[in-house]
């Protein structure tokens, strides 16, 4: 303690450096490691936690008939002639005293009032970022249910009701020259391709068509509600998107103004962050960097 006097005379010290020679003289003991998981920032703290901990500490290891109203030796009971040994367990979990709120049964840092704090679920969030009742199971954006509907279901906004919340991008094709316009919806349960985009690839176009013969036709729902039917034609297509590259797999259909929807398979699978404002993906490895302990 000569650093701390004489820095109280002389030249003061940085409170960093007060704590680091305070904890350096205290001798070994339940304060001490304290010290070290809580980090004091200033002297005073850390006298307050050496402090607080050595009364928890003390108030441990004093025994319940000391406390007032505790119970007293009956006179019939007689004192036993050798030692006794402690049931540490029983002393640990009924005389221990918790210094904030002078209750037994646990120490001040493990106190369960101590940075107790109501936590919510997350709130659900729509395209323009405002609080929205979730919806039903099997329910898509647009308002129609798809319950009685093949699993590729298309239940994009329309954009003259919402085209200042729809995230419109463009993104390169794998073997297309042209970059395609690119809707990312998240009510759509599959992804879906323009066929008047994926035409100009006439190749490409004609080996899908040639493997969806004989595979039946498929029902889509429409943001109006309407239900149409088409071919099953799927295509995989090489998607790149900002930093975003990966193989998906499309159904083909009869669309204007996007020539790709990307819906909720792509979503799931890349999971990135969506910045409305400035109508951007970012990874989110990108947005929240992990952080290394």
């Amino acid at each position: 303690m000569r650093e701390l006097t004489a820095s109280l005379v002389g030249n003061p010290l940085h409170e960093h450096i007060k704590v680091t020679v305070f904890i350096d003289g205290l001798r070994m003991g339940p304060a001490r490691p304290q010290l070290f998981r809580v980090q004091a920032s200033t002297l005073e703290e850390a006298i307050q936690v050496a402090l607080q901990e050595e009364y928890s500490h003390h108030q441990a290891r004093t025994p319940a008939s000391a406390w007032p109203g505790g119970s007293t030796p009956s006179a019939n009971r007689t004192a036993p002639s050798g030692p006794v040994p402690m049931e540490l367990g029983l002393a640990e979990q009924q005389d221990v005293r918790c210094y904030g709120r002078g209750r037994l049964g646990h120490m001040k840092r493990a106190c369960p009032a101590r940075g107790q704090r109501k936590r919510f679920p997350p709130r659900p969030l729509g395209l323009k970022g405002r609080w929205q009742k979730p919806r039903p199971r099997g329910q898509c954006a647009g308002g129609a249910h798809h319950g009685n509907v093949a699993p590729e279901s298309l239940c994009t906004l329309k954009a003259e009701k919402g085209s200042g919340g729809l995230l419109v991008v463009h993104a390169r094709v794998r073997e297309y020259e042209l970059p395609f316009r690119v809707l990312i919806d998240f009510g759509a349960s599959k992804n879906f391709a323009r066929r008047q985009a994926v035409a100009s690839n006439s190749n490409k176009l004609a080996d899908a068509l040639r493997e969806s013969t004989g595979k039946g036709t498929v029902s889509v729902q429409l943001a109006d509600g309407k239900v149409i039917t088409v071919p099953r034609i799927h295509m995989d297509l090489a998607v790149k998107l900002e930093d975003f590259d990966s193989s998906e797999q499309f159904t083909v259909l009869e669309m204007d103004k996007y020539d790709l929807i990307l819906g909720m398979p792509w979503l799931e699978k890349h999971e990135p962050w969506i910045d409305w404002r400035g109508k951007q993906l970012v990874q989110a490895a990108l947005q929240y960097p992990t952080e290394h302990w």
